[in-house]
């Protein structure tokens, strides 16, 4: 994929079908970028996971190897999340989009602050700039650059300022969120897409980033006080993280209150969030489907669900 005279290695498909929509300006000339970085977010996350395993380090990571696997997949990572989008002078944002990106290491970050690097504006957190700070965090923690660590703390502090603690919850852009049609019909993040957002507080503050132990202990309560319906012998969680079941898209109540992708990750935090997760996974392993949360965590009937959930409360219990 070629960009300002430079070739990056990117994912498909061709530069002629491509097509993004998710930010103005974008034409069939650049890769899809929602896509791009919640695909690309999985290797970092391999990579972090090689790099704290010792014998992973071996097989994968020998240092006499110049092509090793871990070394070929930080390259990509690096291709193309950080160099095609980031690159201080050649990259997509470039250094164009703000008056404080000269003061930081790394190129513009447009979804921020201002003051962070950005260009400023923007009501909601944008989910594109969390798999960012997810792919940042991954990066440093697998490699200890230094430019990985800026940019994650920068999204970690961005994301800071959409925050509001509630009776003990951590939450984000309650009552701001757009409304429309056929879409998020509360005014404040949906519970599925919240994934993303409990996956980026958790996967930073184990990276010793920005947040502390009263952060994730406060997003566990997100879970148990306000998303969870209060019953363990039939656990539901509602639409969106305020409590509410308003519908979103075609999901009714109670239809979206998916925990697979990241809150399934604060059990490690919150005893009481643990016990809840592991009843889940138990209702799923014995088959009992009898609620529409229960449903959206089955992903249609697969495995899936039950492999995200073994995974996570198993991570929950093991020593970082």
């Amino acid at each position: 994929m070629g960009l300002n005279g430079v070739t990056y290695q990117e994912w498909g498909p061709p530069a002629s079908t491509a097509k993004s929509t998710s930010v103005p300006g974008f034409t069939n000339s650049i890769p899809q970028q929602l896509n791009t970085f919640q695909a690309t977010g999985p290797l970092a996350r391999t990579l972090a996971v090689i790099a704290r395993n010792p014998t992973f380090g071996v097989i994968y990571n020998n240092p006499n190897d110049p092509n090793s696997v871990f070394k070929q997949i930080a390259a990509f990572v690096d291709q193309s999340i950080f160099q095609y989008w980031f690159n201080k002078p050649n990259g997509y944002y470039a250094n164009t989009g703000s008056s404080a990106s000269p003061a930081f290491l790394g190129g513009t970050v447009p979804w921020l602050s201002i003051a962070l690097g950005g260009w400023g504006g923007g009501g909601v957190d944008v989910d594109t700039c969390d798999h960012f700070g997810m792919i940042s965090t991954w990066m440093y923690q697998a490699t200890q650059n230094p430019l990985y660590l800026e940019y994650a703390t920068r999204v970690a502090k961005g994301f800071r300022d959409h925050i509001t603690v509630n009776n003990g919850c951590l939450q984000w852009d309650l009552g701001v969120w757009p409304i429309t049609t056929g879409q998020n019909q509360d005014g404040s993040p949906d519970t599925s897409h919240g994934n993303r957002e409990a996956m980026m507080v958790v996967s930073m503050y184990e990276a010793g980033i920005e947040y502390q132990p009263s952060d994730v202990q406060e997003l566990a309560a997100t879970l148990t006080n306000v998303i969870w319906n209060q019953n363990y012998d039939d656990p539901m969680f509602s639409n969106y993280i305020d409590g509410s079941n308003q519908l979103y898209r075609t999901a009714g109540a109670w239809e979206n209150g998916v925990l697979l992708h990241g809150w399934n990750m604060v059990g490690r935090y919150s005893a009481k969030a643990q016990r809840i997760l592991a009843i889940l996974y138990d209702d799923l392993q014995t088959g009992k489907v009898q609620n529409p949360s229960l449903s959206a965590n089955n992903s249609s009937g697969t495995d899936y669900g039950l492999f995200e959930f073994s995974g996570a409360l198993r991570r929950n219990i093991v020593a970082q």
